[in-house]
């Protein structure tokens, strides 16, 4: 593939994981345009390391990237695609779709709000796609499983999530996503893939949203002790946004339908991952079990991707360790800590 001739459009492009996808795909050598409202984002996300309406030069190839100003859940107006035209590129090649509320603390608070940005966000994105003929890639999550039963999970698993519970607005609005995803592709109208994504972490997460590594990091800066739900015996797999990133391409280009899983295989306590970030900065522990499970009534206790799928299919998994990711999102946080590799 000649990766500096293809367009790709990351809708959510100024947010968390969208910004670190901006920035895989500019290093292989994508025209980059990326469609945020800002609504959950920060436009400096795309500062540090992405120059915005400017072009750089890597490995001998021209790289372009533009911000653009769009809400997904209106639909996509005529004069997007004329802006698209006038930046140089006649059409996009492939579309991904990050736009979506993450946070627990912003799900409680505008659920209907998830919901809509979810499901409209999505069948926009995909009318878009369909315009322009392009390869669409649905940014889904580990959350359509629910308390999975089976864990390590395999796409196979239909789920065990609560249509009216506490965390319906995101994970039934991501299954319904999927859903629409996949028709649109039985249909012919989209060449579509569906990416099931677990717990990702790394630098640019907004603080104060409720995800438990900004949360550790946070807390320790602050002088306050780390908080454990309960025992601290429910279990997340974490995978660093570059990885993250670089499985969401591996997908789009092998032109896989999915689902497919697209995380971490290693399984770890939230009391061990706490531990972990104590020994990585150095500093005794300090901790406080409060009752309850989580952010919700209904959390889930373990969270842990079977990859074979991605291993086998994609020629994908994690370069990063855990330790190795916890020790960047440190160094961003300003502890002083040696990188490893």
């Amino acid at each position: 593939m000649r990766r500096s001739m293809q367009t790709a459009l990351v809708t959510g492009g100024a947010g968390f994981l969208g910004s670190h996808l901006v920035e895989e795909l500019l290093h292989l050598g994508y025209r980059v345009i990326s469609l945020d409202n800002g609504s959950t984002s920060n436009g400096d996300n795309l500062v540090s390391d992405v120059t915005r309406w400017a072009s750089r030069s890597d490995n001998g190839h021209v790289q372009h990237f533009w911000a653009l100003s769009g809400d997904v859940t209106k639909p996509i107006a005529p004069q997007f695609l004329y802006d698209v035209r006038s930046l140089g590129g006649k059409r996009i090649d492939v579309v991904y779709h990050l736009a979506s509320a993450v946070s627990p603390s912003y799900c409680d608070a505008r659920p209907l709000q998830v919901i809509d940005v979810i499901v409209n966000g999505t069948l926009n994105a995909l009318k878009l796609a369909k315009q322009m003929d392009a390869r669409f890639v649905l940014a889904s999550s580990s959350e359509i499983y629910g308390d999975a039963q089976l864990v390590p999970t395999p796409e196979s698993y239909t789920g065990n999530v609560s249509p009216v519970g506490p965390r319906a607005p995101y994970a039934e609005g991501k299954r319904l996503a999927e859903t629409l995803t996949e028709f649109h592709r039985r249909l012919e109208l989209v060449d579509a893939g569906i990416a099931r994504i677990f717990n990702c972490y790394g630098p640019r997460m907004r603080p104060g949203d409720g995800r438990v590594v900004p949360a550790f990091f946070e807390a320790i800066r602050d002088g306050r002790p780390i908080v454990l739900h309960g025992d601290g015996r429910s279990t997340r797999s974490f995978c660093y946004a570059s990885d993250t990133a670089r499985g969401l391409i591996a997908l789009a280009e092998s032109g896989l339908a999915g689902p497919v899983n697209i995380g971490s295989g290693q399984e770890v306590s939230m009391l061990e991952l706490a531990e972990q970030v104590y020994r990585i900065i150095d500093q005794e522990p300090q901790f406080e079990h409060v009752n309850g499970t989580g952010s919700y009534s209904d959390d889930t206790q373990r969270r842990c991707p079977d990859l074979r799928i991605a291993r086998r299919e994609l020629g994908w998994e994690p370069r990063l360790t855990l330790e190795s990711g916890l020790r960047r999102v440190a160094r961003h946080y300003g502890f002083d800590v040696e990188l490893l590799g």
